[in-house]
């Protein structure tokens, strides 16, 4: 299923989760742009935008590609570097940057129902009584570790639902 328009997966290089999943859209034909906005929107990659009433349009621009995302299918964000802020920030600055972050996170997982997320890995502690406390629903959650059966199906699985884009 191959309309032209593109995946863009937010993560960092390292991501070897992701890269199962990338090599399967790859076979596919799928376009894909890995961006890491944690590092790169500072260093090889732009994002410009503009909002006017009923047009919202823009283009992300990286060492490799140029990409109009009003022709982006799906997003998949996995495992970006946490953002530090551009160089010369002075260390309060950055405390100040990353405290900001952990109330924005804490409202993401409140909504993530509203989200309609297709796959999450939550994270549980069960006390010694065994009482369940819930810590997070992860939709990022490490699974490339699994048996080569388990990974596979998952990767198919994300990849499926990465080409076929929103229902919308």
């Amino acid at each position: 299923m191959d309309d032209g328009r593109s995946v863009l997966v937010l993560t960092n290089p390292y991501d070897v989760t992701a890269d199962v999943v990338l090599r399967l859209l790859a076979e596919r034909r799928v376009p894909v742009a890995r961006v890491d906005p944690g590092a790169d929107l500072h260093t090889v990659a732009s994002l410009t935008a503009t909002y006017r009433t009923g047009d919202q349009r823009g283009t992300l621009r990286t060492a490799s590609r140029e990409l109009d995302t009003t022709r982006i299918r799906s997003v998949w964000v996995r495992r970006p570097t946490p953002y530090e802020g551009p160089q010369g920030l002075s260390d309060q600055d950055r405390r100040f940057a990353a405290e900001q972050a952990l109330p924005i996170a804490h409202a993401v997982v409140a909504y993530l129902a509203e989200l309609r997320l297709i796959f999450g890995a939550f994270d549980f502690v069960v006390t010694t009584a065994g009482d369940w406390h819930f810590l997070e629903c992860n939709p990022n959650g490490q699974w490339a570790w699994q048996p080569t059966e388990t990974t596979t199906a998952i990767a198919h699985a994300i990849a499926d639902e990465l080409e076929r884009g929103p229902d919308t």
